[in-house]
């Protein structure tokens, strides 16, 4: 059994994807596994800037993946890895599962163990 949490990231860094995905990303695949058997799939990208309209503001692109998680996978294992990816990157703002979260490695932690002990019941 798996759990799939949405995530969103509202980015400047125009990297942080490659940063992610490495560089598999490049080849086509949307797709890679990380700790415990745990996938996350690329899927959607929406540019902030489409070359239209004013320079003067440019939102943030945006990149929505899922997460599709193992039952028995600890959230803090998850929340480490993507804690890791976003550190010190160009990140506007982080909502997982239709909420904000501070980009700290408990927020992350939080938001996710409670989604997998809701999909546990």
């Amino acid at each position: 059994m798996r759990t799939e949490i949405h995530i969103q990231i509202h980015t400047y860094d125009n990297k942080l994807k490659n940063d992610i995905f490495g560089e598999s990303i490049n080849k086509g695949r949307e797709e890679i596994f990380i700790n415990g058997g745990v996938k996350l799939k690329l899927d959607g990208i929406h540019y902030g800037w489409d070359g239209f309209g004013s320079a003067d503001y440019v939102p943030p692109d945006t990149l929505f993946l899922v997460l599709s998680i193992p039952i028995n996978v600890a959230g803090s294992l998850i929340a480490n890895w993507l804690y890791d990816k976003l550190k010190n990157k160009k990140v506007e703002k982080l909502v997982i599962e239709r909420t904000e979260v501070l980009i700290t490695e408990g927020e992350i932690k939080s938001i996710i163990e409670e989604k997998l002990k809701l999909e546990k019941k």
